[in-house]
């Protein structure tokens, strides 16, 4: 069973701002995926989509980069939290989809299919929703919980429009 973001975590504590810092790791890894697959797929739609989906998670990068509590601190994460999120894609891909390790730009560079492409990009949004809103819980600060709840908020748009782009698909 793949693991979702959250069971990466457990066990793991992490103060907001390195909550944030992994909200940025993972809003870059939708961006590279989103751009790789905006001219891989055929169907002009989706290619729509997947473009405008790019675009929100690079505006998403910028608002949350905005929230730190250094504005003028780096956005990296530790090596070992780093090493986290890239656990995390890996094991996300294993299952004969993807080689272990690899990105989201060569995630996207392996996908034939529309549907599958379609179905990744809603499982990441669907985990995007469940993250952004454990830290909507464990954030004291009101300016960055609402922050959060309106990612939450853009996160469940994201994954109704690759609903009904999978239903559109299938059908």
């Amino acid at each position: 069973m793949k693991k979702n973001l959250l069971s990466v975590f457990e066990g793991k504590s992490f103060n907001v701002d390195e909550a944030k810092k992994i909200a940025i790791a993972l809003e870059r890894q939708g961006f590279q995926f989103y751009s790789g697959m905006k001219d891989r797929v055929s169907t002009g739609n989706i290619q729509t989509v997947f473009s405008r989906m790019a675009e929100e998670e690079k505006k998403h990068i910028r608002d949350i980069e905005s929230m730190l509590s250094d504005p003028g601190s780096e956005w990296y994460l530790d090596p070992a939290t780093e090493e986290i999120v890239q656990q995390y894609f890996a094991e996300y891909m294993e299952g004969g989809i993807f080689p272990a390790g690899t990105d989201a730009e060569a995630a996207a560079m392996a996908l034939k299919d529309e549907i599958q492409a379609v179905s990744l990009a809603h499982n990441f949004e669907k985990d995007a929703v469940a993250f952004y809103t454990e830290l909507v819980k464990m954030t004291e600060d009101p300016e960055t919980r609402e922050a959060f709840e309106e990612l939450v908020e853009f996160e469940k748009g994201h994954v109704s429009t690759l609903e009904n782009l999978l239903r559109m698909l299938q059908s």
